[in-house]
Formats: C-alpha cells, sequence, structure tokens
C-alpha cells in the first residue's frame, strides 16, 4: 500500500511540474519580462578618429590601456594609452614574425595581452615597443595540429575553445594539448538533419567568457541565441544549464555547404562577466532588416551564473563590442557615430 501511495505521489507532482513550468521563449528578450528594464544612456564617449581608428571591432580594457581590433586598416590591432595619449599600432596581416595569418581572439591574462592566430594556432604576447609605437609578438603556445580551435579562453594554463570540432561543440585541453572533456552541440528539432560538421560549422564562433575565480564558464552564441553555463573543475566540464532560445536559420547544399537565410537572427555578439553576473550584448537583428549591421547590438542581457535572467538595459547607441570594469561598475563598448567611437555606460 505504502508503495503505490508513492509511486501516486510521484506521479502526481510529475504531473503538476510539467504543467507549471513555463517553456523558455524564443526571443531571448521576452525571458527578461517582469525583470529590471532600463534605459542606458552614454556617460562618456572617446572619438578614434584621430588616432586613426575608424572601424574598431573588438574591445579590452587594462589599467590606463584600451586594446582595440580595427578592421579598417593593415595594422589590426591599436593600442590607446590615456596617460600619455600615445597608440601603439601593428599585427598586420601576412607570414611574417609580427604579423598574423588569420586574426582571433584577445586576452589578458595577468599582465599579459595574448593574441590567437587561429590559421597558426599560436598564441602569441603583444609587447609595446616604446622607441616606435609598435607592437611586437612573442610566441607563447602552440596549440594542437589535429584541432581547429577558433576562439578561446584560457583558464590557467588550460584552454577553453569552440571550433570546428566535428563531434563537439565546446572542449578543455590541457598544458599539453590533451583534451580533458567536451560539451555535446545544442539540440534544436530544426537542426537534427545537420551532420556533425556544419553543426560545428554554425557553432564555431561561439563566444567563451571565464569566471573571475575559474569556476564556472559560460559561452553564448552568434549564430542562433544559446547560452550554456558549465562548472569547471581541473579536467572536466560539466554543464549545469543551457539555454536554447533558438536555433540559427540556415540552408545547406553540396555547392555553399552551409549559408543563412535573410530571415536568420544575428544571436549574441560578445560577452563579459565578473563573480556574480554575465553581461551579453545581444542583437536579434537579420539581413532583411539591418542588411550588413546585424552585429550592432541595442540590447545588454544581465544573467546570474545559474542562467537566471536578473536585467535587461537598452544602450543608447547599439554596441559591436564590449568589456566590463567590476570595481567601477563601468562597461566600455566600441560602436560608430558615425566613425569609430569607444562609449562608457555606467551599469551600476
Amino acid at each position: 500500500m505504502k508503495t503505490i501511495t508513492y509511486c501516486l505521489s510521484s506521479l502526481l507532482l510529475f504531473v503538476v511540474a510539467a504543467c507549471t513550468s513555463s517553456p523558455l521563449p524564443k526571443d531571448p528578450l521576452l525571458h527578461f519580462a517582469g525583470k529590471t528594464e532600463k534605459v542606458l544612456k552614454v556617460s562618456q564617449k572617446h572619438d578614434l578618429e584621430k588616432y586613426g581608428i575608424y572601424r574598431p571591432s573588438d574591445i579590452h580594457k587594462k589599467d590606463n590601456l584600451y586594446i582595440l581590433r580595427d578592421v579598417s586598416d593593415d595594422s589590426t590591432v591599436k593600442i590607446w594609452n590615456t596617460t600619455t595619449d600615445k597608440v601603439y599600432q601593428g599585427v598586420p596581416k601576412g607570414n611574417g614574425p609580427n604579423e598574423v595569418v588569420l586574426m582571433g581572439c584577445i586576452q589578458l591574462q595577468d599582465d599579459q595581452i595574448l593574441l590567437y592566430d587561429i590559421q597558426r594556432k599560436s598564441i602569441k604576447e603583444m609587447v609595446l615597443s616604446e622607441a616606435g609605437s609598435t607592437i611586437k609578438l612573442t610566441e607563447k603556445r602552440k596549440l594542437s595540429e589535429t584541432d581547429r580551435p577558433f576562439i578561446i579562453a584560457n583558464r590557467g594554463e588550460n584552454i577553453v575553445a569552440s571550433g570546428l570540432f566535428r563531434t563537439s561543440w565546446i572542449n578543455y585541453y590541457d598544458s599539453d594539448n590533451k583534451l580533458l572533456s567536451s560539451l555535446d552541440f545544442p539540440v534544436f528539432a530544426e537542426q537534427e538533419q545537420l551532420t556533425e560538421l556544419e553543426k560545428s560549422i554554425v557553432y564555431m564562433s561561439t563566444l567563451l567568457t571565464i569566471k573571475p575565480d575559474q569556476r564556472k564558464v559560460a559561452c553564448a552564441t552568434k549564430c542562433g541565441a544559446v547560452i550554456s553555463i558549465s562548472e569547471c573543475v581541473s579536467d572536466k566540464l560539466t554543464e549545469i544549464v543551457q539555454l536554447n532560445y533558438f536555433p540559427a536559420e540556415i540552408e545547406t547544399n553540396q555547392l555553399t555547404g552551409v549559408a543563412y537565410t535573410k530571415n536568420h537572427k544575428t544571436g549574441f555578439c560578445d560577452i563579459a562577466c565578473d563573480d556574480e553576473f554575465i553581461y551579453v550584448l545581444y542583437s536579434g537583428r537579420t539581413r532583411e532588416s539591418h542588411g550588413l549591421d546585424t552585429h550592432y547590438c541595442q540590447h545588454l542581457l544581465k544573467y546570474d551564473w545559474v542562467g537566471t535572467p536578473i536585467a535587461h538595459f537598452e544602450l543608447e547607441v547599439p554596441l559591436v563590442s564590449i568589456d566590463y570594469d567590476a570595481k567601477a561598475k563601468l562597461l566600455y563598448g566600441v560602436g560608430n557615430d558615425p566613425e569609430g567611437c569607444i562609449f562608457i555606460y555606467n551599469i551600476g
């Protein structure tokens, strides 16, 4: 009798949970309904045109340095020292010792400014040359020749990466490039017919950020809208939550492979974090509605480290990239007005 009562009670709880749980909305903005919503005004702006920086596409802030990627110039990296008002430039495209073949992500680790060359699978340190205002490159590490990491994030000597991995979405490597663990691709009914390689192509540009205490990693997709949060313990990534809003809208054929439709919505374009929260730039734009400007983001979404939506900020000026100063509660971003500018928002 006790067994029957227990089974009936368990079944009742399951039915109640199934009926009361709400499915995740297709639009990330709807997930923030009833949460804090605020329009953020620009608190400070730096015009970069006078420094010869016209199309900044990536920003990092380190003490008095702004590290910027500029897609309008052969010198792909510009570093502005706000104390001396001096601009360092370098890292042109090419095969030379101070050149990069295929520019990847820029990272700050301890006192180092690191750059990843996707083609060479090489992590290099950028060193500022006071004599000529140039940037020199020093190789720090070569990655595995068998895998194809596209975006990486350093966790001490280990690396979390997205890329063309065929059988996995996110890989976690040790200091000897040994694969420690991986995460499977997001699951959408609309993508069931895709091959593993096609899924890898869709998700290879997934953005990564690591919690300052190194215990968790957050991922956000540009193609489609997915956010994943995992615990990161020594030799293993363990996913604790995955928010699947919408998949990439793609077409596949033998000639072009994977192609995005005009109605494909761009998802998350950058990600930053502190010990309490995750901040993501959200686009939601399509080529049909915004042409080539789908990577400009009007929305900043704030989550906690278990994926709970906390706040939705509408930005006065859309941004393409962000960095966040947790102590000052300042968000640094780059966009155009009409040329390249740094925009600072106070989100305290």
